[in-house]
């Protein structure tokens, strides 16, 4: 009888992985997906445990041990001697997330024409502790691909079978960048590819790994590679900075200067740092951030966590929904590199920790702003305030300013859009502005515990409770330093703004969220308001990853 064609097959080139060669297995066995599947391993005779691992494994998992010319040619072989449909290669240092093949499958299923798949991916340490979220993973588009940098996370990939013959192998005369040009062929090809909003794979970092040793050669090697690719002379290109930045930032970490030139490297380096990530300016930044705190921080900070069975019931909400040590991690980072003005305060982590819908680099960037404004008179505002995470954690920057925080919110929801309001990204998945109505609702008693919790005085914190159109005329500060304002359709920002007009000192900061994201209402109101008082404010957009804000500070 024969055996239905594979579904999926799954490449794993290694040499001298015994260490994490069976995880990487398990990460596929383990999947929930039922479709056929084969994983080939193709083992430059590694003269460690790997073949004592893989011959526990016979009969589930097929393997070749042969000398290679590399690992681009490991995987053409492994092509040609496969049949399945969808191809993923997995180094076995990497892994896959729990539900991935899964995703990529449905994926496939629900549109014939889509040729390849990526998603995002978790970093992780050797002993397979979750590091960070890869920042870097993109849309879908080629011309970025070419002139900025590589933002397939190669784990994560995976390509119908049928499109390889429009490709071509990959070059066995490459060594570190086989994959960019690889990439690179497929858009050259027209393959069609979408970029799944969800994490597929975790990419093992560790001092031998291909990125972190190549060193000079693997520049020289990018620099090839990239002077064949679309576009201008390799220098005059965004991507030709990115990669020799790379170099340096590498080059200066793992050297141990004179301790007199230290001060000096550590400036260098927060320099170049700062001006790489401006440069590369990661587009989905916000997102991958928000989904990595919802998503991977609660369920555990090492990969194997996020194995086990989901708890039946949820975490209570005065918990902290993430860890600690990565929230704080995540957050001095943002401090050195983006945001160094803004100073440390005691219990910010924790209520960092604790945010709802809002990432840490949001919230960093808000408290930004709010610091900035404290040298302006007044009091401070929040519009629109849903479950107070935001609240608490602006209560507590405003310990001992003796200043007010004034809270606006309807605890009933959204109101009821206005024809300005067209529904941008549907982030609930409802289908039409319309159906936001009465969306967000939150008791105002969640919100009042949250403070609670954290020691505010009850005379530190003004809760306003209705709609903003008739709130304001009842009970509002004089005068405003600083406001957030998070109304998210047209009517109630312009009605925001309009008092802010009125009340914010010289020199205080209003931050508008969803700024050109979610409904067209926010950002009509902000130009509108603009236009007609432009010149009493300054206008600055935050970096594509803190972000869907608009920040206006008045002149003095």
């Amino acid at each position: 009888m024969n055996r239905p064609r594979p579904e999926f097959t799954i490449l794993m080139p290694t040499r001298n992985h015994g260490q994490w060669i069976e995880q990487a297995l398990r990460s596929i066995l383990d999947q929930d997906h039922a479709g056929p599947h084969e994983i080939l391993v193709l083992d430059a005779l590694s003269h460690d445990r790997t073949g004592e691992i893989l011959a526990r494994y016979t009969g589930r998992v097929h393997w070749r041990r042969e000398s290679d010319a590399g690992q681009a040619d490991a995987i053409n072989k492994g092509i040609a001697c496969t049949t399945g449909e969808i191809v993923g290669w997995l180094n076995s240092d990497d892994v896959y997330l729990p539900g991935t093949l899964r995703a990529v499958a449905q994926a496939f299923a629900a549109d014939p024409a889509l040729d390849f798949v990526y998603g995002d991916a978790l970093e992780i340490g050797e002993d397979g502790r979750i590091l960070t979220p890869n920042l870097f993973t993109e849309e879908c588009d080629a011309g970025r691909f070419y002139t900025s940098h590589d933002y397939i996370c190669q784990p994560t990939l995976f390509v119908r079978r049928a499109a390889l013959a429009r490709v071509g192998p990959l070059r066995t005369n490459l060594r570190w960048f086989l994959d960019y040009q690889w990439f690179a062929r497929f858009f050259m090809a027209g393959l069609r590819g979408r970029r799944l909003r969800r994490f597929l794979a975790a990419n093992r970092d560790h001092h031998s790994t291909k990125t972190n040793s190549g060193g000079f050669a693997r520049w020289w090697e990018i620099m090839q590679v990239l002077s064949e690719t679309p576009g201008p002379f390799v220098m005059f290109r965004r991507c030709g900075w990115i990669y020799t930045m790379e170099l340096v930032i590498k080059w200066l970490n793992t050297t141990s200067p004179d301790p007199a030139l230290a001060r000096w490297r550590q400036a260098a380096l927060d320099f170049l740092n700062t001006r790489f990530m401006r440069l590369v300016s990661p587009r989905q930044f916000h997102d991958i951030a928000h989904r990595f705190q919802r998503d991977i921080q609660p369920r555990g900070n090492n990969i194997a966590a996020l194995w086990e069975p989901i708890p039946p019931e949820p975490l209570a909400p005065h918990l902290p929904r993430v860890y600690p040590g990565l929230v704080s991690e995540h957050h001095a980072a943002l401090r050195t590199l983006l945001f160094p003005h803004l100073p440390q305060q005691p219990g910010r982590d924790a209520l960092l920790a604790q945010l709802l819908g809002t990432s840490i680099s949001e919230a960093t960037f808000i408290l930004d702003a709010l610091h900035r404004s404290l040298g302006s008179a007044g009091d401070v505002v929040e519009f629109g305030i849903a479950q107070g995470a935001t609240s608490a954690l602006l209560a507590n920057e405003l310990r001992g300013t003796g200043r007010t925080l004034w809270l606006y919110d309807s605890f009933a929801g959204l109101p009821a859009p206005s024809p300005e309001d067209e529904l941008k990204d549907d982030i609930f998945n409802l289908g039409s502005i319309a159906r936001y109505k009465g969306e967000m609702a939150c008791p105002r008693e969640e919100v009042e515990e949250r403070l609670r919790r954290i020691g505010i005085a009850g005379d530190a914190v003004r809760i306003v409770p209705g709609f903003i159109d008739e709130t304001l005329a009842q009970d509002a500060p004089a005068q405003v330093c600083f406001a957030y304002v998070d109304f998210d359709f047209y009517a109630p920002i312009g009605l925001a703004l309009e008092f802010l007009d009125r009340t914010l000192a010289p020199g205080g900061w209003i931050v508008v969220d969803d700024y050109d994201f979610f409904s067209t209402g926010a950002k009509r109101a902000v130009d509108e308001f603009l236009q007609r008082r432009g010149a009493d404010y300054e206008f600055s957009l935050p970096p594509a990853f803190a972000g869907h804000f608009c920040r206006l500070r008045r002149r003095r």
